[in-house]
């Protein structure tokens, strides 16, 4: 056992092999336990390279296809791969007569050795080996001659049911496909919910009879496996997704329809008699986890209103739910114990769906244009689109509020950083996020004692969160209000604070967000007008000993930024901590200026990426952009494809300028970056050039500004030239410098002289250039960047002719 805790699995497996052969010497065997343990041994191992493997696609999730698989990863200390150890584990289990003449002929697998390694093929995703096996041991249950003890435990179930839940199918239209050695089938969602479903059946029918059969002994009662929380758990989303057309049967095989929201209501009754509050209590969150994550925000939505609202309530009232689907019946009484990780967990849910949605919606703001997608057939139909999202958003919103109520209204449960962080996803102005962070400011936290009390308001966390969604509404007047009166002399020592602000304005700049009028005025924010400016200072110093205005120009950045625009402002950011220089100005009241260490942060690559970000919409001159690029340079800022790739951005549509600084200034300081010499060798899977194809998308953006397709396809075939594919991003960013190119300018504004209503200069500077190549030239950039896939719906309407070599 102490073997297996420090990950020394081959010297486990070597003595495991010795007390075989001794054993087998003298007549006698390996013990059960031994054996399971050399079995959890090769079980770790397959789970370590699996999580490996998975870091390393979370790293690499923008290029789909270039992870090393798993076969050719091995194990650091027996230098076995996943197929192997699953091969090994899957012989050991099933082959008792090879099992027994290694270890001794009383070892015979046992129900643990079945579930440890049902568990590692449900958590490497092996759903053929998981089938393999669970028929194998349906077969050794059927048969009472082979075994005398059930085989099949709980632990069993749960890593089935979570192989059948879990375990990702392919979209491919193949019934199978090689991964590994192992063959993986490859099924529906549907399918799989209704199998797991069968199995949960299977699971009521044992318990219904075990409970009947008052004849057996006990201990062949107490094998009988029961549902946990666990079970539960994994069951939730299929009992969500298929449970209302799932037919059981009953032990006689007849069909016995029932009311799926019923069943849920049974088990989960069930469960809470059976268990203690503290474990009810923990399971659900659990539940409403599982369920957020999951997608099915209202099923948990519905479970909180039955088990946990009611004890806020006196008398428990039908949920007014509407949007739940089918409610389950009120419980008079509070079955679990309310915890603020319950609402955490449900407001973080209502924040992903509201995502989702915005994001989905926002998609379909623009008609596309790529020539073989379809665009909406009306405008009527787009407007209709936009004004579904708009009340799906607004629902999401008010029901998350409406949680957010109950839980500042209840006595026991408090709001938290998490919680405060998670509502301002949700808020929809700049006045919402103020008066949920004047609330974080009156809650003092419990984890300090009476004597030693300080404000959520102080926790780093919503300091972060509230510069990055005010950026995010545009209002950047009050994220340097926040950050000149809240951020810490250690927190403006450190670059984390600094990129935060400059993300904070970059976002800001972002589409619909930023008007040219719009200038930083930090003493009017409207988050100064919320807040209570006479703040007592904390022992970090974090604020003097007077919270108002004056205190705050203290600050040498508040005069450089105060009145100018959102991108001239992080230009001053940025030339401002190139300087390093002092924070605060000489005054001798103030300590902090005093200090020599209070001097501003150098800027790494993420801030003169988001300050690159950001000054795209001033459409800088070619001087401004190479001086910047040059700066980076002398600061030993790396050349990578994200700070490239927004530095071109900023060329907007003098592409000739654009392509002629990337020739001679620009490209070759990539390539150096590109072929820089590594302490660790890249592995030969490693994808090559991905910085310079960043940058190339880069031009492709500025070629859709200035509306010249013919270039982007000439800046195609020299991708191609050295070595890079170009692919949809590279047309996604010629689409998306096409979206932001100046419109033509209103009907009748040259006889008007002006605009009839206050309007941006960008949505009028010039009319767009009438040159009939430009559709041609578009049509052979869309073929050149996007690669035939038969199973891509997308392009199921396409009629074009590919020739394929």
């Amino acid at each position: 056992s102490s073997l297996r805790k420090v990950a020394r699995h081959a010297q486990l497996e070597r003595i495991v092999m010795e007390l075989g052969r001794a054993a087998i010497a003298t007549n006698q065997s390996v013990s059960m336990s031994t054996f399971n343990l050399y079995l959890a041994s090769l079980s770790d191992q397959a789970l370590s390279i699996h999580n490996r493997n998975k870091n390393h696609n979370k790293k690499h999730q923008n290029r789909p296809g270039q992870q090393p698989p798993q076969s050719t990863i091995t194990s650091s200390t027996t230098n076995k791969t996943i197929p192997m150890l699953l091969e090994e584990m899957y012989t050991w289990v099933t082959h008792p007569t090879q099992t027994q003449e290694t270890l001794g002929v009383d070892v015979i697998p046992d129900a643990v050795s079945y579930a440890t390694v049902l568990n590692v093929a449900a958590k490497t995703g092996n759903r053929t080996l998981s089938d393999q096996l669970w028929q194998f041991l349906s077969t050794q249950e059927s048969n009472p001659t082979t075994t005398k003890s059930r085989l099949k435990n709980i632990n069993a179930y749960n890593a089935r049911l979570w192989a059948l839940v879990f375990t990702t199918a392919s979209s491919s239209s193949t019934s199978s496909s090689k991964e590994g050695g192992w063959t993986l089938n490859h099924v529906t969602q549907a399918e799989d919910d209704y199998a797991a479903l069968e199995l949960w059946q299977e699971l009521v029918q044992l318990s219904d009879r075990n409970n009947n059969n008052t004849s057996s002994s006990s201990s062949s009662r107490d094998n009988v496996p029961v549902m946990d929380r666990y079970t539960i758990d994994v069951l939730l989303l299929p009992w969500e997704r298929s449970l209302s057309t799932f037919v059981p049967r009953n032990q006689e095989g007849h069909s016995t329809p029932t009311n799926a929201w019923e069943t849920i209501h049974t088990v989960l009754n069930h469960f809470c008699d059976q268990n203690s509050e503290t474990i009810v209590s923990q399971a659900f969150e659990s539940f409403l986890l599982r369920l957020c994550q999951g997608g099915a925000t209202s099923l948990a939505r519905t479970l909180f209103q039955t088990y946990i609202q009611p004890c806020f309530n006196s008398t428990t009232t039908s949920s007014s739910n509407s949007t739940a689907p089918n409610t389950l019946h009120a419980n008079p009484q509070c079955r679990v114990k309310p915890t603020t990780e319950h609402f955490n967990i449900l407001l973080g849910g209502y924040r992903k769906m509201l995502r989702e949605s915005i994001s989905n919606y926002q998609d379909n703001s623009y008609p596309s244009v790529s020539p073989g997608l379809q665009p909406p057939e009306s405008v009527n139909e787009l407007r209709s689109i936009n004004v579904t999202g708009q009340v799906e958003q607004v629902n999401l919103r008010k029901e998350g509020w409406q949680l957010f109520a109950l839980m500042r209204h209840s006595h026991s449960i408090q709001p938290d950083a998490v919680t405060i962080t998670t509502m301002m996803g949700l808020c929809r102005t700049s006045a919402e996020v103020c008066q949920l962070l004047a609330l974080a400011q009156s809650i003092s936290d419990d984890e300090k004692s009476s004597e030693e009390t300080t404000s959520l308001l102080r926790s780093n966390a919503i300091q972060r969160a509230a510069l990055s969604r005010f950026g995010e509404l545009g209002d950047v007047s009050s994220a340097f209000w926040m950050f000149f009166q809240y951020g810490g002399t250690k927190q403006y020592r450190q670059v984390r604070l600094w990129n935060v602000l400059l993300g904070a304005i970059q976002k800001s700049c972002e589409g619909r967000n930023y008007n040219v009028h719009n200038v930083v005025d930090i003493a009017n924010a409207p988050v100064a007008l919320v807040l209570d400016k006479r703040t007592s200072a904390d022992t970090n110093g974090t604020v003097a000993e007077d919270g108002s205005a004056d205190s705050m120009k203290s600050h040498v950045l508040y005069h450089m930024v105060d009145g100018r625009s959102h991108p001239k402002a992080a230009e001053k950011i940025l030339a401002f901590m190139n300087q390093g220089a002092p924070l605060f100005l000489d005054n001798d009241h103030d300590a902090r200026s005093k200090n020599p260490r209070n001097v501003a942060p150098r800027p790494d690559s993420q801030s003169y990426c988001l300050v690159a970000s950001a000054l795209q919409r001033l459409d800088l001159d070619s001087g401004r952009v190479i001086q910047m690029f040059q700066k980076a340079q002398s600061q030993q800022i790396p050349a990578d494809g994200r700070f490239i790739n927004a530095l071109i951005r900023c060329f907007g549509e003098n592409i000739d300028t654009a392509v002629s600084s990337w020739k001679n200034d620009i490209r070759p300081a990539c390539v150096a970056f590109e072929n820089r010499q590594r302490g660790n060798p890249l592995p030969s899977n490693r994808p090559t050039g991905k910085n310079l194809l960043a940058a190339y998308n880069g031009l492709m953006y500025c070629c859709g500004r200035a509306l010249r397709p013919d270039l982007a396809v000439r800046l195609v075939y020299a991708m191609r030239k050295e070595g890079l594919e170009p692919s949809e991003v590279s047309l996604h960013s010629y689409n998306s410098g096409k979206r932001e190119r100046p419109e033509d300018p209103p009907r009748g504004f040259l006889q008007r002289g002006g605009l009839s209503k206050p309007e941006t200069q960008r949505s009028f500077r010039l009319p767009k250039p009438s040159w009939t190549l430009v559709k041609p030239y578009e049509s052979v950039l869309y073929v050149e960047c996007t690669k035939y896939d038969q199973n891509d719906k997308r392009r199921s309407s396409e009629k074009r002719v590919r020739i394929i070599v």
